[in-house]
């Protein structure tokens, strides 16, 4: 765990989470997405979240992959790396509260950036939101709510 301060599962206990959502496209089309994110947790206390977004496969085929490695900083705070399978790395930081992850990054060369929310409403389920901008202007926005899939439960 990240902080004995703050109780987080999702991003820094290992397991399976599912989620389903929306991604629009500002001044854009909406499309219904499918989430699903792997936590694991290396010896030296690195995190690894491995999340598939699926889009509908009525609207677009394919997907995103996005990859988080993160860092522990102190209690309440936490660096990452984040891959992203069509923007390449973008790098981060996060704060957490007793109920909510936030988290800020930007690409190196600060063309894109983005902010997300996770919001704990108990240790099974979050409420994610977020928005990605391009050269300074919000582009897309994320919303999306997710649970925790244990073992025994179907994907």
């Amino acid at each position: 765990m990240v902080s004995e301060k703050h109780d987080h599962t999702y991003l820094f206990v290992p397991g399976r989470w599912t989620g389903k959502g929306v991604l629009s496209i500002i001044g854009g089309p909406s499309e219904q997405i499918a989430l699903e994110i792997i936590v694991s947790k290396g010896g030296t206390g690195t995190i690894t979240a491995h999340m598939e977004l699926d889009f509908s496969e009525a609207q677009r085929e394919g997907g995103v992959e996005i990859v988080y490695t993160i860092s522990p900083d102190s209690e309440d705070t936490f660096k990452f790396v984040q891959y992203h399978s069509q923007l390449g790395e973008l790098r981060g930081s996060g704060a957490m509260t007793d109920r909510s992850i936030l988290i800020t990054f930007q690409s190196e060369d600060g063309s894109y950036s983005g902010f997300e929310a996770m919001e704990r409403i108990d240790d099974e389920h979050y409420h994610l939101r977020g928005t990605l901008s391009l050269n300074g202007m919000p582009s897309t926005v994320l919303e999306a709510a997710v649970r925790l899939t244990r073992e025994e439960e179907e994907v």
